[in-house]
């Protein structure tokens, strides 16, 4: 008998802790995401779509796709404020397109054949 008492009293210490342990993550995730929900911010929904929030009306929270179209979601979708991927910088640009021209000159070598043309 009184090993099944601690057997028991073990299993509910365990049980504490595994439940405190999710409490902690689950506010810190919620802490997280209220943060990210202001106008203006880049977030990331727990699917994956980018967007900038555009409005915030209770529990609803609009975004706007880089594209220019607005979606609504629930407050609990929003996952994270992430930075949207947009396209290179003008010295990517450059590099980019030296790289993949069609016979391997570079940019300004192709416009030097080009007024010669």
């Amino acid at each position: 008998m009184p090993e099944m008492i601690t057997f028991l009293l073990v299993l509910a210490v365990m049980f504490f802790f595994l439940q405190r342990t999710q409490k902690k993550a689950r506010e810190r995730a919620e802490s997280t995401r209220d943060n990210a929900l202001q106008v203006g911010k880049n977030v990331m929904t727990a699917s994956g779509f980018l967007g900038t929030i555009v409005d915030i009306d209770g529990d609803v929270v609009t975004l706007q796709s880089p594209s220019g179209e607005e979606t609504a979601w629930v407050k609990e979708a929003i996952a994270q404020e992430k930075e949207l991927p947009l396209a290179f910088d003008d010295i990517a640009d450059e590099e980019y397109s030296a790289a993949h021209s069609s016979d391997g000159a570079t940019e300004e070598e192709n416009e030097e054949n080009n007024t010669k043309n």
